[in-house]
């Protein structure tokens, strides 16, 4: 788990697409705990949703399983961030 804590505080897995997150780290997903199933995904802790990496790489998704987001967020409670502000939109 420290590995993996120190390649999100780098941003080694990317950052999360969506622009009211604000280019929060992301961390490696898999959709399957299955061999040959899916590729690897990134989830975001700030909106909780799963997204295709903008690189494409050559790891199998079984390889974190759909299991390591919640267990780096039960060793390191310090890094679950807020979800984004609603923004209101008025005309």
């Amino acid at each position: 788990m420290a590995m993996l804590y120190n390649r999100y505080l780098t941003g080694h897995y990317g950052f999360c697409p969506r622009a009211l997150c604000d280019k929060q780290r992301a961390l490696p997903h898999g959709l399957s705990d299955k061999l040959r199933t899916s590729r690897v995904k990134i989830i975001c802790p700030k909106c909780d949703e799963v997204y295709i990496p903008p690189s494409k790489p050559r790891l199998d998704g079984a390889f974190f399983g759909t299991s390591v987001a919640e267990m780096f967020f039960l060793s390191y409670p310090k890094v679950i961030v807020l979800p984004p502000k609603v923004y209101n939109y008025e005309p």
